[in-house]
């Protein structure tokens, strides 16, 4: 079993010193080369927060809903980014009130540094691990932490934070009480970075309570300050809860949360628990499951290279056989909490990240036993095994580097578009030009290449109004001659290739740029287009029948309906009675979307409820009484920033032979996409 050293901290030679700044140094190089080159692709997510950051310096302090120094930014359509907006206004402040992605990057470049350190120095203060220094060298080679550690993300700056925490608490525990207040701090600031963070930090620190309770009471003194520093920082958190009290529910069910799905208890139970063992599980971690598990993949690398695996179950058991010892019951706890969150909506890496901590805390524990070992048994001096393990720690983070700015291919997962996607600030950058070459055209980026093309607009281009994202599939589905009058459509390879060209409704007058990816095949067409002089007749016939009502028998609520209904999407229909509010019925290109429901025996109803999405939408519900009376209500809802739940109510109990439904989006064309999430009956 691994020996812990008896050296204190101060006595760690100068020679261990340097090696670990050696290490840091070239952990940071790992972090910050060709920062804006890899990852590929610059997420919309990446520039949300700094385009939310830069919104908010620039209207001082006051966020896009107008709030005054904001708990939380509305990310797209829900509140869950806090801390990270705050720290990407300090590189938009630097840079001159611009945009950077190397800028937007760096911040959780910079902040991982920080915490290998700290990750290092647990092992050299808790654990008194002799190779407590190759730390930043064993990070630097683990391909899942390497990926998001370079991105604009939250997540690994949450788990800078947490591990902060981790560490301060072990000074707390183990040197001076003083130091639970710094342990707190981070605390509270793992808890506003990342949203999966609170379960995490709610459960370790009710574990930590519970099995070091009688350490807690004799610093009980020291407790009250902690106590007050927790209900202060809970203030920004009790005041979101008050101006936005059904946030919380509303997001769990935009996730699918298990929590909220109408599943008998022991379904949703299992599902689970499935889910924290998968984030538990080696085969999640060290082997490559691009089938399953494809996002945040480093190529074709697992998260955590295969040949780790031996030391990181060999020192979870060794940590598990001092159990009784406080500092690796700790470190075992801590990783059994990590998937505590991705527990309930599904596996993903970001909502795990921080179980690579404790991972490699056990896997150093394994790794130092095995060193020890073979130190005794063949008697090897356990300087030349410690660099024999640094240098391939060393070695696998270069190639690793290497492999992934020079090898990669730019479409790795993107074939068909030539790797659009990840170019998209070349893409943006010639769009400028073009729009400075001709002021009078309108530039209009497609959306399809990448979602939530609009935040990259503003990040890359800022505010133009003669530069928008529209796509070139309305032209290609409705007849919108002013949609093509001096408008060049900027469109994948992949639009251009099997939807423009194809189309018997619009020819290409001339293709104005190309843009070429780095094997310089064209992956980017600025093109303009016109109608065909018969255009016009086929979008009609083309219209006509794509309205037509189609005819379906379903089973609803112990129900057997025949139901009359706009075309669907890929047999999305009954997805509007399954009682998931988180599947629709969407139209297949139709609007308005029309549902006709003919019972088979007459239904006593005192309304009917609809789950509708964010637009600003026209709903009419009809019913047709079994004594043939037609009763109809109209309503207008308004843009939001969430689902909308429209409860209509028949002001008395009917009895129901006909319901029709039909809900209709005002902004947009006949041939645009609409969506019923849930039809639900309410009876008396």
């Amino acid at each position: 079993m691994w020996r812990r050293s008896d050296s204190a901290p101060g006595a760690i030679s100068l020679q261990q010193n340097r090696w670990f700044v050696l290490a840091l140094c070239l952990y940071a190089f790992t972090r910050v080369v060709a920062l804006a080159e890899y990852p590929l692709e610059f997420s919309p997510d990446e520039a949300n927060l700094a385009v939310q950051a830069g919104f908010w310096v620039d209207h001082q302090g006051y966020d896009m809903s107008g709030t005054y120094l904001p708990v939380y930014f509305l990310n797209f359509n829900q509140y869950n980014t806090c801390l990270g907006v705050y720290l990407q206004a300090i590189p938009y402040v630097l840079n001159g009130h611009t945009y950077s992605v190397f800028a937007t990057r760096l911040v959780t470049a910079l902040l991982s540094i920080l915490a290998v350190y700290w990750f290092s120095k647990i092992l050299q203060e808790r654990l008194k691990l002799r190779l407590w220094w190759a730390g930043p060298l064993l990070f630097a080679c683990l391909p899942g932490w390497f990926f998001l550690s370079r991105m604009g993300y939250e997540t690994a700056q949450m788990a800078t934070f947490f591990v902060g925490m981790v560490y301060f608490y072990g000074r707390y525990r183990f040197q001076h009480p003083v130091y639970l207040y710094p342990a707190l701090v981070l605390g509270g600031l793992a808890f506003y970075t990342y949203v999966a963070a609170p379960f995490m930090l709610a459960l370790l620190g009710i574990l930590m309570l519970a099995f070091d309770a009688a350490y807690h009471w004799q610093q009980r003194r020291w407790l009250w300050g902690g106590v007050l520093l927790v209900i202060l920082m809970a203030l920004p958190q009790v005041r979101f809860m008050l101006e936005h009290p059904g946030e919380y529910a509303a997001r769990l069910t935009l996730y699918g949360a298990v929590w909220t799905r109408s599943q008998p208890f022991l379904i949703r139970l299992a599902q689970f628990a499935e889910n924290y063992l998968i984030g538990l599980s080696p085969w999640f971690w060290f082997f490559p499951d691009l089938k399953h598990f494809p996002d945040y993949r480093v190529a074709h690398h697992a998260y955590l290279p295969w040949w780790l695996l031996p030391f990181f179950l060999w020192g979870g058991w060794l940590l598990l056989k001092r159990w009784k010892e406080p500092w690796a019951r700790a470190m075992v706890l801590w990783l059994l909490v990590t998937p505590i969150s991705t527990a309930s909506v599904g596996v993903q890496l970001v909502r795990v990240l921080v179980f690579i901590f404790p991972a490699m805390v056990w896997t150093m524990v394994g790794l130092e036993d095995v060193l020890q070992r073979v130190e005794r048994k063949w008697g090897r001096p356990w300087q030349s095994l410690a660099w024999s393990s640094a240098l391939l720690m060393g070695a696998a983070a270069l190639g690793m580097l290497v492999n992934m700015l020079i090898l990669l291919p730019v479409w790795e997962w993107d074939e068909r578009d030539y790797g659009a996607r990840y170019r998209m600030e070349q893409i943006f950058a010639e769009a400028k030009r073009y729009r400075q070459e001709h002021p009078d055209w309108i530039v209009s980026v497609s959306p399809n290449m990448i979602w939530n093309t609009p935040i990259l607009q503003t990040f890359y281009v800022g505010d133009d109004p003669m530069m928008d994202t529209q796509p070139i599939d309305t032209v290609l589905r409705d007849y919108v001659p002013e949609w093509t009058d001096r408008r060049v459509y900027v469109v994948s390879a992949h639009e251009y290739n099997d939807l423009v060209l194809p189309n018997n409704k619009v020819e290409v007058v001339q293709v104005e740029r190309v843009v070429l990816n780095r094997r310089q095949e064209p992956m980017a067409f600025f093109i303009e287009v016109r109608y065909r002089q018969d255009a016009e007749k086929i979008f009609a016939e083309e219209r006509a029948a794509r309205h037509v009502l189609q005819e379906r028998w379903i089973e609803w609520d112990g129900l057997r309906v025949l139901v009359h209904h706009s075309r669907a999407w890929e047999d999305s229909l009954p997805l509007a009675f399954d009682a998931d509010p988180m599947t629709p019925f969407q139209t297949d290109g139709v609007n308005p979307l029309i549902l006709q429901l003919d019972f088979d025996s007459p239904q006593t109803l005192d309304g009917v409820k609809l789950r509708l999405g964010a637009e600003a939408l026209l709903v009419t519900v009809r019913i047709e009484t079994v004594s043939g009376v037609e009763l109809d209500w109209h309503f207008e809802t308004q843009r939001k920033n969430d689902f909308q739940e429209l409860s209509v109510d028949f002001g008395a109990a009917q009895m129901v032979q006909r319901l029709d439904i039909e809900v209709r989006n005002p902004n947009a064309l006949h041939d645009e996409i609409v969506h019923l999430w849930e039809v639900s009956l309410l009876r008396p």
